[in-house]
């Protein structure tokens, strides 16, 4: 899934005007894109929503989240015993009534797991609670309907305060004039507290909480005060905890359920399934394909083993020719191997020169020499052959010149074989 980068808040104050603040993350940074309100009397708390949504483009942000002022809330935090996050929903069910006054089925109630940089993220000590009384719950769902607004979670300040901002005291006046949130170290755990009476106490609390939030200051002026809880809220929710803790609150109603990116979500959903018939269509017709080629190499191996098995029996005919020549060939250890006598007569004869004729029978063998030039070197080798013995030569000039040579020769029989014959 995309990481979301900007988050739209909405909030509203005790006099239920709306104040809206598009916020983006950009790596631990926030910045403040745009911010909107609405303060007319004259129309619905839920036309006033509906105003600022629309002035901000809320069906085209990546998040939303709304929140603000919620009469007799109640928000608190649990201490628990080391629990996993599937354990705390059913400790805190048990253990929730001690902390709600009158009857506890007149309220809702949601929780988050709390946990400080470094803690260990499989063990939770501590919970925050947020209830509300039903009836005032469903009224605020009907306003949500009514302005057709779209959000992903219905939150309270106070309730996603810790641990971003408990290092400092807020006074979130707009929410709640009667009670901030005092400043507390991680042991301590949050609490909230009764505004001071005296003015400087309170101008110091309210300074505090200025100096947390001055880097928007610039932008949002006097009336930063209105945005504040908003920029909580947003902040919070861009943070990765959001995705894992928001199973835990409020369910938001069918109607408000935002639509998101429903034309890119159909062009992908198209487009996969086009990609589905082309791959199959390309499978099968590579399955064809493959098909028909094994059948062409089939039918080409098979045309090979014909050939292969004709060329076996025709080497194996070859052979036993062969065989009956050698066999001839070597009954007569005597007579002249015309192969090899071929092979002699090739390295002693000249360039110049050439064989006209040529009979071998038994140890001998006669020639007809041809040149149109001098023979006296043929002649000279044969003289010097240490298997064949020259008997005869003579030489005839013919009219154009070319001499003819006519030569006897008889081979020479083994040393071994004459030695037995003396």
């Amino acid at each position: 899934m995309l990481k979301v980068k900007t988050c739209l808040s909405i909030t509203w104050d005790k006099n239920y005007f709306v104040h809206g603040a598009l916020l983006c993350k950009r790596g631990k940074k926030f910045t403040l894109l745009d911010f909107a309100f609405s303060d007319d009397k004259n129309i619905a708390f839920s036309q006033r929503l509906s105003e600022v949504y629309n002035k901000l483009d809320g069906f085209n942000r990546e998040r939303v989240v709304i929140g603000g002022y919620v009469a007799n809330a109640l928000t608190f935090s649990i201490d628990i015993p080391n629990l996993k996050p599937t354990e705390i929903k059913k400790f805190l069910e048990f253990e929730i009534g001690r902390y709600i006054p009158g009857n506890l089925e007149d309220f809702t109630w949601i929780f988050r797991p709390v946990i400080y940089p470094g803690a260990d993220k499989s063990k939770i000590q501590r919970a925050k609670v947020f209830a509300v009384h039903k009836k005032t719950y469903d009224q605020g769902a009907k306003d949500m309907m009514d302005s057709a607004i779209k959000y992903d979670a219905f939150l309270y300040p106070f309730f996603v305060i810790d641990p971003f901002y408990t290092a400092f005291d807020l006074y979130l006046e707009s929410i709640d004039e009667n009670f901030y949130s005092s400043a507390s170290i991680e042991e301590e755990g949050w609490f909230m507290s009764a505004i001071p009476k005296n003015g400087a106490a309170r101008e110091a609390i309210i300074e505090d909480t200025n100096f947390a939030f001055h880097r928007f200051e610039p932008v949002l002026k006097e009336n930063l005060k209105y945005y504040i809880p908003g920029i909580i809220l947003a902040e919070y929710a861009l943070n990765p905890t959001f995705n894992i803790e928001k199973k835990h609150f409020f369910p938001v109603p069918p109607l408000c359920k935002p639509r998101r990116f429903k034309v890119l979500k159909l062009a992908t959903f198209a487009l996969f399934i086009l990609f589905a018939i082309l791959t199959s269509s390309y499978i099968f017709r590579e399955a064809i394909d493959n098909y028909k080629t094994i059948g062409t190499l089939n039918n080409q191996l098979k045309s090979l083993k014909i050939e292969s098995d004709n060329i076996k029996k025709k080497i194996a005919k070859e052979k036993k020719t062969d065989d009956f020549v050698q066999l001839i060939l070597t009954s007569e250890p005597d007579d002249i191997d015309a192969m090899s006598f071929l092979d002699y007569l090739s390295k002693v004869t000249p360039k110049d020169v050439w064989a006209n004729y040529l009979n071998t029978y038994g140890n001998s063998a006669n020639l007809t020499m041809q040149t149109n030039g001098n023979s006296d070197r043929l002649i000279s080798e044969l003289y010097k052959s240490t298997d064949f013995t020259l008997q005869n030569s003579r030489k005839n000039k013919s009219s154009d010149n070319s001499e003819y040579i006519y030569i006897s020769l008889v081979k020479k029989a083994p040393e071994n074989s004459t030695e037995t014959n003396q």
